[in-house]
């Protein structure tokens, strides 16, 4: 880093906007992108109508091709001031931050159901997973080509080496909830929310601790491998009953001839990655705290100056309109 860079307010502030307006622009150009393209496409061409795949395959190339080249390109003016030291990372601690990856998302998928059942009941319809329109209608291995392999990978690229080396020197704690939020909200529907939060969280920590993002992009290809495979093979009944709770499982497992070995090893799984991220939270809290950065300013002096810069602010309402709308007529 230059020693010499000004870390006044006023231009860390305008740097933030930037950012925030690219994300803006990425995620209101993939929307309109694709109203154009499931509005008035197939009134062109009717034949694009009757095909079951047609909207989940745009919910996924959108992103892909349009959002995230569009962003890279936005934000090539903002130049990356810090990049993490690379370090290797033990299997051991691969092993704890997948489990406590796993554990916190599924706490948080627990929240979300509470959440996403009280509107229900608030509209008088139950809230479905955006996810689940996506099985049954793409063959299982594109669904695992981009869920597991292509999705990880550009995701990492874009929320955890693009975006975290130009925040990183604000902080490594501070860039770690930043990068977090900004992926989550990206996601653009309350059910991914609070998860991808909690992993956003999880997978930021060890870039900026271990410098590498192979580690991040393998750890994405695992927490997404389960929903694939589920939702692949098992179909979207598993998938509910795995984001409410072991039980339900366990219930929907006795209805389905042969499944009952597999609902009572995922309830266990779910189960165990709970407590042990609980756990090691708990007991390693105090080794896993990354340094505040080299600013020197008040933890809430930066998140006063991220979030409330102007194009922070609208990417943040842009999400959350869409978030509303997806629950209202989703």
């Amino acid at each position: 880093m230059n020693g010499f860079y000004d870390f006044s307010p006023d231009r860390e502030r305008a740097r933030c906007s930037r950012i925030g307006w690219s994300l803006f622009a990425m995620v209101l150009l993939t929307q309109l992108v694709g109203i154009v393209c499931l509005w008035l496409l197939p009134r062109l061409f009717p034949a694009l109508a009757g095909l079951v795949w047609y909207a989940p395959a745009l919910s996924i190339l959108l992103p892909m091709l349009i959002g995230y080249p569009l962003l890279c390109l936005l934000l090539l003016p903002v130049k990356p001031l810090a990049a993490p030291e690379a370090r290797p990372m033990r299997p051991l601690q691969f092993l704890g931050a997948l489990v406590c990856a796993f554990g916190l998302g599924y706490l948080c998928n627990f929240v979300t159901v509470l959440l996403t059942t009280a509107f229900g009941e608030l509209l008088g319809r139950p809230y479905e997973n955006p996810l689940f329109s996506l099985a049954g209608t793409l063959p299982f291995p594109v669904l695992f080509l981009f869920m597991v392999v292509i999705g990880p990978i550009l995701e990492e690229y874009i929320f955890r080496r693009v975006l975290l080396e130009r925040l990183r020197h604000w902080g490594e704690r501070f860039c770690m909830f930043a990068s977090a939020a900004v992926f989550a909200l990206a996601h653009g529907n309350l059910s991914q929310l609070l998860y991808a939060f909690a992993v956003g969280l999880v997978l930021g920590y060890v870039v900026l601790r271990f410098g590498r993002l192979r580690y991040s992009v393998l750890l994405h290809m695992l927490l997404n491998l389960p929903g694939a495979l589920i939702l692949g093979l098992l179909g979207p009944q598993m998938l509910y009953a795995l984001e409410r709770q072991p039980q339900q499982m366990v219930e929907f497992g006795r209805q389905a001839v042969g499944m009952l070995a597999v609902t009572l090893i995922l309830s266990e799984f779910v189960l165990l990655t709970i407590l042990g991220s609980v756990l090691i939270l708990t007991f390693r809290r105090q080794q896993l705290l990354l340094p505040r950065g080299p600013m020197g300013w008040p933890e809430k002096l930066k998140y006063r100056l991220f979030f409330t810069s102007p194009g922070i602010a609208a990417y943040i309402w842009l999400s959350a309109v869409l978030i509303l709308l997806a629950l209202l007529w989703g």
